[in-house]
């Protein structure tokens, strides 16, 4: 009867909050209220507290305050702690940082952020976790392909010794993160007594699983969890307190009721400190305490109240988890799980589906995230459900392994090294996913934004509710389905990708498409940060294949990581290369094979004629100068793609394929624009109409090099740059001009 009384009010108090939270922070929006109200309400009165306090958390993502933005130009002071180990990369040394307050000049603010605090080689990295720091902030800009990608994570550069001093922060605003340190420094230290723990794969997942240090999972591993939809299995969430609360419940047995719950509290709350307490676990833990907390009061758990509760109090308390997207994540899945998959399961009660009610659980979990990972990967993995009902029962057997090999090695490093092969054997699963061919996940690009997921997720959610009409709200489906769809444009097309500092370009012709180079970074997966998103703008489902014009990392990298997301079934490259890396690595992708190109050769993508030019059959490939060099046509119209080509490889060309050269309406500037290439006797004799430069914004190299830049200039040949507008879509149609499109102009130019 308490409970029943106390609904209502708490039901008012959470609706307050998230109103106040949409409103003070955020400005709060009419149509996402409509929308809530209206889900909330076919849901039941027990999902209005959740409803309400989501119109102030989808605020809060929907529309970001206008946060202090740092000016990289200028010297910054930043106070905060170290929240991470420290590691070495080339000539720095990196750990994450948790920002307090930042100043520029005499303008002195709190900026809660969490940022890469770099130190210079020669900067000893200090013991003391609270510092003071003086140097400059970065960011690489982001990309400007069409679709919105956020900027890269800040950089704090500090020079010199004298520049990083400590300094105090109350404990109070330590939090569980910084009280942590001491059990996370200790528990780094066992794992430098275990020699066979280096350079073991399953160590690195048992750590990924326990500690949440998943960036020690082998790189390539990343991808293939993800394509899967396993990622999350990887990540701290609630899965594993649940494991922990069982172990604790089971470790307690024969103790009265009080004495077992207090060593599953016990339990949960040591973890927390050892891994750090991410807002994951948090939930997690808050709402199994709660759970424990009613049975023992005589109360019946609410699940939905408490997740509601929890999670504004979690928000009120650090409203910068608005915008963590892991905690988006985490709220939204149990929200699905615990709201969507019951409707799911009674939706298919007369349908024989083996495992219905785990993947009712696995498929509401999926869609109740749409909204939020969707605008961030691009992309879709619709068989994501079944593999988690193979890969749960799998991550659960070896998460309870990995906390007891944690514990052996807390006691015996050596014990523990020992039992290092047990490790790599449940790790093999993992390597049997990387194997397996893109073409068994099906991973579908696709471009939406928030609303667009959100609306039919919400009549979705209604249709399976109200009984009453769910004919008008399946006519409706069937409408905004019918409204959202665009027609692809139907004429051939030429998309020179901006990919910062590299080279991708894209031919297509309705259902046919060919992607030449795939630009690379180094330490980043290009695939899910550009090409996927581009992909999915462009509405491209699939590759026909890819060519590769040299196997340097700014043009080869990104095709091995798209490689692993979606299907290219050939990947086509000069003769003559000596086995590299990235050649090497492209040999053995799964369901991907190496085809050869040389002078003559010729391949057909819908209408458009691409014909090899250079270089000649049976050349050694020497360096840049080697690089494939295309002729592109259609629609009467020629396009030539020159490569990384040098200056010597032009004055053989012009020697050599002198008539192919003739009448060029688009050149692509050689290797970025370098003052190598783009000499004025190939200019001479391309006369071509309009070039086209591949370069990043404000990069090391200077690309592209004045000299070009005037010879252009002299020619009167109009120039476009990825570095100034982003990508540029070229339109060919029958008896008409070439369409130019800037989709990702105005590009901001600053760092």
């Amino acid at each position: 009867m308490l409970a029943r009384r106390f609904s209502a009010p708490a039901s008012f108090v959470l609706s307050v909050m998230g109103i106040e939270l949409g409103w003070s922070s955020f400005g709060l929006s009419v149509p996402l209220v409509v929308t809530l109200l209206a889900l909330s309400l076919s849901l039941g009165r027990r999902a209005l507290p959740l409803a309400w306090f989501a119109v102030g958390l989808l605020n809060a993502t929907v529309h970001p305050s206008s946060s202090f933005r740092p000016d990289p130009e200028r010297p910054a002071v930043l106070s905060g702690r170290v929240t991470s180990e420290w590691r070495s990369e080339d000539r720095y040394h990196i750990a994450h940082f948790a920002v307090e307050t930042i100043r520029q000049g005499s303008l002195w603010r709190l900026w809660r952020q969490k940022v890469y605090l770099a130190l210079a080689s020669s900067v000893r990295p200090p013991t003391n976790d609270q510092l003071q720091v003086k140097g400059y902030l970065r960011r690489v800009p982001p990309v400007s392909n069409g679709p919105p990608v956020d900027p890269g994570a800040w950089t704090f550069w500090v020079k010199a010794k004298a520049f990083v001093s400590a300094t105090e922060i109350p404990r109070r605003r330590l939090g569980l993160e910084g009280s942590s340190r001491p059990f996370r420094t200790f528990i780094q230290s066992r794992f430098q007594l275990c020699d066979s723990c280096a350079e073991s794969h399953g160590v690195a997942l048992a750590r990924a699983l326990t500690l949440g240090e998943a960036k020690l999972l082998p790189y390539s591993w990343r991808p293939c969890l993800g394509r899967a939809g396993l990622s999350h299995l990887v990540a701290l969430s609630g899965l594993h307190v649940g494991l922990l609360a069982a172990l604790g419940w089971i470790v307690g047995a024969g103790l009265p009721t009080g004495f077992r719950t207090a060593v599953v509290a016990t339990l949960v709350v040591l973890y927390l400190l050892m891994s750090g307490g991410r807002p994951s676990l948090i939930r997690a833990a808050l709402m199994l305490l709660g759970g424990y907390g009613s049975l023992l009061l005589g109360r019946s758990p609410q699940p939905i109240h408490g997740l509601s509760c929890i999670a504004t109090g979690m928000v009120l308390i650090t409203p910068e988890l608005v915008r963590d997207l892991g905690f988006l994540l985490t709220v939204s899945a149990t929200a699905g799980i615990l709201g969507l998959a019951p409707r799911l399961e009674r939706a298919c009660a007369g349908i024989r589906v083996p495992f219905k009610k785990p993947l009712s659980v696995t498929v509401a979990a999926q869609i109740a995230t749409l909204p939020w990972a969707l605008p961030v990967f691009h992309y879709v993995a619709p068989f994501s459900p079944l593999w988690n009902l193979a890969a749960v029962p799998w991550v659960t057997v070896i998460l309870l392994i990995s906390i007891v090999w944690l514990i052996t090695l807390l006691v015996s490093p050596s014990l523990a090294g020992q039992l290092v092969p047990i490790l790599d054997g449940l790790a093999d699963p993992v390597v049997a996913i990387c194997e397996l061919s893109p073409r068994m996940f099906q991973v579908i690009p696709s471009h939406l934004g928030f609303w667009e997921v959100l609306l039919p997720i919400g009549l979705l959610t209604a249709l399976l509710a109200l009984t009453r009409f769910r004919w008008v709200l399946l006519t409706c489906s069937i409408a905004l389905m019918l409204v959202s769809w665009r027609q692809r444009d139907p004429d051939p097309q030429l998309v020179l990708l901006d990919v910062g500092q590299g080279e991708a370009i894209i031919l297509r012709d309705r259902n046919s498409a060919l992607l030449i180079d795939g630009g690379g970074w180094r330490g980043a997966d290009i695939a899910q940060k550009v090409l996927l998103p581009a992909l999915s703008f462009l509405k491209i489902r699939r590759l026909d294949g890819a060519v590769l014009t040299h196997p340097d990392s700014d043009h080869c990298g990104g095709l091995i990581d798209l490689a692993r997301y979606v299907d290219l079934p050939v990947v086509w490259t000069g003769p003559g290369w000596p086995r590299s890396s990235c050649i090497d690595q492209i040999a053995t992708l799964p369901g991907s094979r190496l085809g050869a190109l040389w002078s003559g050769e010729s391949l057909e993508v819908g209408r458009w004629r691409i014909e090899t030019i250079h270089p000649k059959a049976g050349e050694v490939a020497r360096g840049n100068g080697q690089s494939l060099v295309l002729m592109a046509s259609v629609m009467g119209k020629k396009v030539l793609l020159t490569g990384d080509i040098d200056a010597d490889a032009e004055r053989r060309l012009v020697v050599d394929a002198a008539e192919s050269l003739s009448g060029v309406n688009i050149l692509k500037l050689a290797h970025h624009g370098s003052k190598t290439s783009s000499s004025a006797p190939f200019l001479d004799r391309t006369q071509t109409s309009l070039a086209l430069i591949s370069c990043g914004l404000g990069n090391r190299y200077g690309h592209p090099a004045l000299g070009v830049l005037r010879r252009l200039t002299k020619r009167g040949i109009p120039l476009l740059r990825t570095d100034r507008s982003g990508a540029v879509v070229l339109t060919f149609g029958k008896d008409t001009p070439i369409r130019i499109d800037l989709p990702g102009s105005p590009k901001p130019l600053r760092r």
